[in-house]
């Protein structure tokens, strides 16, 4: 049973502890993409256009790491749409670029008597 949650993504998963202890999530294609994809979002940065209009920005990184052996059928470039084809039609694409922060659901807590919870 499910006893922690992400608080940025909502997703769950199984742990003795989330703090100090292996988190083991049950959206397991979500978790894989998680562990392909490096996302890097920088702070809120304010800038100014020509004109003097005022916008704040963020700079977003994304990097998904994959091995493809080309055959004649297809080439990497159609691999790659593929691969994000399917993140997206995932149910919770959010869970697969998310920076999870595991917490305990309400009235669960550690099961190894660490404290946490």
């Amino acid at each position: 049973m499910n006893n922690v949650v992400c608080s940025k993504c909502g997703g769950e998963a199984i742990s003795k502890c989330p703090i100090c202890r292996n988190v083991f999530p049950s959206d397991q294609i979500a978790t894989l993409y998680n562990n392909l994809i490096d996302l890097d979002i920088s702070e809120p940065q304010e800038v100014e256009y020509l004109g003097g209009k005022k916008d704040t920005i963020r700079n977003i990184s994304f990097k998904l790491e994959f091995t493809h052996s080309t055959t004649e059928k297809d080439t990497p470039e159609e691999h790659l749409l593929e691969l994000l084809k399917n993140l997206l039609a995932l149910e919770y694409p959010e869970r697969a670029i998310c920076n999870h922060s595991w917490k305990f659901k309400p009235g669960e807590k550690s099961s190894i008597g660490c404290g946490h919870g």
